[in-house]
């Protein structure tokens, strides 16, 4: 870009602004028909001027902005291309994941079911096995409680015939039947000790 002198831009700068507010000063004057067809001519020289200056000296600096926010447009653009692809993928991953959802939650619940029963079944065996063990204890336990008790009534019993025995001997016999008993418990004993020797 040629570079432009300061004084032919301060004059250009002046030149504009006088085309630009010029037209003030004669406002209050009645215009003639030559004269509006002047202020015409002028209006579009005056664009004219500014189309230039504009091409001119503002053509690069506003094509380079235009550039660089194009490029900066696009860029967001396939960034935000890019992030919709990645979301898709990942949305069509999720939607693959959760079409076998269905078959995924049956297997779960036959697996959760399939593994009640087994404790189900676990728990009635261990039940099982509880209660027969607490029948088996109940009978042992009953089983020396009724051999106790017999043992205590035989002994009872006996205690009893020995008593009554005891009563009826000692009311029963007499001094001489005592007598005879004694004769006789000796009359035996000699005769097993013969027998023997």
């Amino acid at each position: 870009m040629k570079s432009i002198s300061k004084t032919s831009l301060l004059s250009l700068v002046i030149l504009i602004f006088l085309l630009l507010f010029a037209f003030d000063a004669f406002a209050l004057e009645e215009t003639s028909t030559g004269r509006k067809v002047w202020d015409n001519i002028m209006l579009f020289v005056n664009f004219g001027i500014l189309v230039f200056l504009f091409i001119r000296y503002g053509k690069k600096p506003l094509m380079d902005f235009l550039r660089s926010e194009r490029n900066t447009v696009e860029n967001e653009l396939n960034e935000l291309t890019d992030k919709k692809q990645g979301v898709q993928s990942q949305r069509d991953v999720e939607a693959e994941n959760l079409k076998d959802i269905d078959q995924i939650i049956e297997e779960i619940r036959s697996h959760i079911l399939e593994r009640g029963k087994k404790e189900k079944e676990e728990i009635i065996q261990q039940g099982r096995a509880l209660a027969d063990k607490m029948i088996q204890d109940a009978r042992a336990y009953s089983e020396n409680r009724i051999v106790a008790a017999r043992q205590e009534l035989s002994e009872e019993m006996l205690d009893m015939a020995l008593s009554m025995a005891k009563d009826k001997l000692s009311r029963d016999m007499t001094d001489e039947d005592n007598n005879k008993l004694v004769n006789q418990f000796l009359t035996n004993l000699q005769a097993t000790k013969l027998s023997v020797g």
